[in-house]
């Protein structure tokens, strides 16, 4: 998942990376954005709730924003929250036939990968072009940035 690439988050929102736990999260300014997703093992809700908690104290955030495949009982109550799903393809088991194998030869010759921690103004344009042809909620649009 992309919100376990610290370098990906920072750019996109800025954030500061911090681990509670088994969990990560980022610190942008006085929000946290918390993901519930654990780096290890299985997902374990009371020790997310423990991790969220310690790090509201820590961190005193106005705003926390939580991607994790269950919000924890003790953290449900309250206003209403936007739900999503989450998929994962397990790209282990995935036989493509011939002709997908070839397109996918031919894509690793031409493709180019470049890294860098920069936020440049073509990933700024497909950000947009997405929310523009999306209809997001602004929580969505505030971690989209």
């Amino acid at each position: 998942m992309p919100e376990h690439l610290p370098g990906y988050v920072c750019a996109i929102a800025g954030g500061e990376p911090h681990l509670l736990g088994d969990y990560l999260c980022f610190r942008t300014g006085d929000s946290l954005l918390v993901n519930g997703y654990p780096l290890g093992g299985p997902f374990d809700e009371a020790a997310l709730g423990r991790a969220i908690e310690s790090a509201v104290v820590r961190f005193a955030p106005r705003h926390v924003a939580l991607i994790a495949p269950k919000i924890p009982e003790e953290l449900a109550a309250g206003e209403p929250r936007e739900r999503d799903q989450c998929y994962r393809l397990d790209l282990l088991r995935v036989a493509p036939d011939g002709k997908l194998r070839n397109m996918l030869r031919r894509a690793a010759r031409e493709a180019r990968v470049e890294s860098g921690r920069d936020l440049r103004e073509e990933h700024r344009a497909l950000i947009a072009e997405y929310l523009e042809s999306h209809p997001v909620s602004d929580e969505i649009r505030y971690i989209l940035g």
